[in-house]
């Protein structure tokens, strides 16, 4: 089933919640996390499974629950990534740090759930329609190692394998876009995967029960954190006095909805701009996940009305922080 530009974009029509591949998958292990976060392991694995059982018609077969691995790394970076060939998610503690509660992190896990059932990226998840299919999934997988590369390059080591590396970075993103350019309209940049995985992975989490003013947190978080920057987050997502990793902000749920819409200016007919890196703007996606897609009819009645949380016997968000901050401190974590 190709992608088109009206279902990223949410516009009256059939959400896509999971797709089949023809890949023979790998076989993932939980016993590959770390050993000494219990209540963390715990904690992480208990949302992944309110969100998986309420998902039944997505995770079966080739993605039955005990297929697939959750687990977290400590460090301090804020991470979350998944492989979709080995069906496994893992979440980085400063990730769990920057939460305020359990449905902040839910929205985490079931984007990265998303990746998984969609097929994305090391898989053939992608909407290129041959004969350029295989050399877009290998230029999107290329582009993923070299920005692994850049994180992970400490800071101030060598600014000339940095130049090098963002010049590379940039090669892929031109390569990328001429492909798509041949294939889709000139909105449709090469985010949609994380588009798609931010949609997804809502309807994953509003169908387990999990409060849909947190839908959007993190993006609402950096639309905030950019206007106090001076910048304009509705065609900004980077500039001179502003850290995308800051802290997360002081502000009540309700509160930040609230800051990110004013600073969004969400009220004006014209939509923010979408953005053609790998993310979108921050405001796009704020526009997108609680405006444009409550047209869709199951997105909408899952926002508007969502179902009854299963109560979980899990640790408290507290204790596992506590937990975590122990651990970070009796170990110099690996700072990615």
């Amino acid at each position: 089933m190709l992608l088109n530009v009206n279902q990223v974009l949410g516009a009256e029509t059939t959400l896509t919640l999971r797709r089949s591949t023809q890949f023979t998958l790998k076989t993932c292990s939980n016993t590959a996390f770390p050993q000494r976060l219990p209540l963390t392991t715990r904690y992480i694995q208990g949302i992944a499974s309110e969100i998986i059982n309420a998902n039944p018609e997505v995770f079966n077969g080739d993605l039955d629950p005990q297929k697939i691995c959750v687990g977290p790394e400590l460090t301090n970076s804020e991470r979350a990534w998944a492989e979709a060939d080995q069906r496994s998610l893992t979440i980085e503690t400063g990730n769990i740090l920057r939460t305020q509660n359990e449905a902040q992190l839910a929205y985490v896990i079931g984007h990265e759930l998303a990746h998984i059932a969609l097929r994305h990226t090391p898989l053939e998840g992608n909407p290129v329609p041959e004969p350029d299919h295989d050399l877009a999934s290998s230029t999107i997988r290329e582009k993923q190692l070299n920005l692994e590369k850049i994180i992970n390059l400490q800071k101030g080591e060598s600014q000339a394998e940095m130049d090098r590396l963002q010049d590379e970075d940039q090669r892929l993103l031109n390569q990328l876009e001429q492909i798509f350019a041949r294939y889709f309209e000139n909105d449709f940049s090469i985010n949609w995967m994380e588009t798609e995985a931010d949609v997804t992975g809502a309807v994953y989490a509003m169908k387990a029960g999990f409060a849909s003013i947190e839908i959007g947190w993190r993006q609402e978080e950096l639309a905030v954190s950019a206007r106090a920057a001076g910048l304009n987050p509705r065609t900004q997502n980077t500039g001179r006095g502003y850290d995308p990793h800051a802290p997360s902000p002081a502000l009540s749920s309700v509160e930040r909805v609230n800051q990110a819409r004013e600073a969004c200016h969400l009220q004006d007919p014209e939509i923010p701009l979408r953005g053609e890196q790998r993310y979108p703007m921050p405001c796009w996606q704020i526009w997108n996940l609680k405006t444009n897609l409550l047209n869709d009819s199951l997105y909408g009645s899952l926002f508007h009305s969502p179902k009854s949380r299963t109560a979980s016997d899990m640790p408290s968000l507290a204790e596992v922080k506590q937990e975590i901050t122990r651990a970070l401190q009796n170990q110099a974590p690996v700072r990615k």
